[in-house]
């Protein structure tokens, strides 16, 4: 890594994101973080993350007991997610 005694200078590619600029795009900002807590906390059976394979970000919702029914819910929106949560509970 270049240090300031270096006579190279840093790469710098302006072409490549920050890494926590990438994140807070597939996390969609302060907005998203906020509405994925909130259906966190309606759905407190579920462990609900994000995974951000496949080249496109999906949620996941698992249900912290085997027994629950669905025990797996993926969804490439929040709101998706929060309707299929919903209709698992009636």
């Amino acid at each position: 890594m270049p240090g300031p005694s270096d006579p190279r200078p840093a790469r710098f590619g302006p072409r490549v994101p920050h890494p926590a600029r990438v994140y807070s795009f597939w996390l969609g900002g302060q907005e998203q973080a906020a509405e994925l807590e909130r259906i966190a906390a309606r759905h407190p059976a579920y462990e609900i993350t994000i995974d951000p394979t496949v080249g496109r970000l999906r949620y996941v919702a698992r249900a912290r007991r085997l027994s629950a029914h669905p025990y797996l819910v993926i969804a490439a929106t929040l709101d998706e997610l929060s309707t299929e949560l919903s209709a698992a509970q009636t």
